[in-house]
């Protein structure tokens, strides 16, 4: 019987071939281990940079005594994702 690893190598499905290319054998597999079978949203890069820098103003905005309201108004977001916003600033 073929290993897991070996199957992955010789598969024909294009999505898990250029993961493979990406990835590596090892890292495709462990991706198929955690996430197989569901739909997986991976943001491309300079969304990530920003949301965080927009997060970034959020917070220096409300730590500057703005309102979560006026904050909300001003970014086109509901006071509970500022909030949101807010508290995974603190937490960290």
């Amino acid at each position: 019987m073929k290993d897991v690893k070996q199957i992955i190598s010789e598969c024909q499905n294009e999505t898990v071939s250029e993961l493979v290319q990406v990835l590596g054998i090892e890292n495709t597999v462990r991706l198929i281990e955690t996430f197989g079978g569901s739909q997986l949203y991976i943001p491309r890069l300079e969304m990530l940079t920003k949301n965080e820098y927009r997060n970034s103003m959020i917070y220096t905005d409300c730590m500057n005594g703005m309102s979560y309201r006026a904050v909300a108004g001003k970014y086109g977001l509901s006071e509970m994702a500022i909030r949101k916003i807010i508290r995974s600033k603190t937490e960290k």
